[in-house]
């Protein structure tokens, strides 16, 4: 076999591989691509985060609430008691 059929014969073995990988390349890309869409559109698991955020809200606003709250029944309670 002569250099130059050997030469030819090893770029169409690259060729071939270089195709392979850029459809291999290609393919993860669409799939990749395809999930993000799906996860963009899907709306399920969106109700639970947005309950658990409503939750931790909530939480916050009662903590804060319990604080102020807590200060004004313990001055009542401490006028009633000086008040006896």
């Amino acid at each position: 076999m002569g250099e130059e059929a050997w030469l030819l014969k090893c770029s169409k073995v690259i060729a071939v591989e270089s195709f392979g990988s850029v459809t291999a390349n290609y393919f993860e890309r669409t799939k990749m691509k395809n999930l993000l869409m799906r996860l963009w559109k899907e709306e399920e698991g969106q109700d639970l985060t947005e309950y658990a955020l409503l939750i931790v809200l909530i939480s916050l606003v009662a903590t804060a609430a319990m604080d102020t709250l807590g200060k004004a029944v313990s001055d009542v309670f401490s006028n009633a008691v000086s008040n006896f």
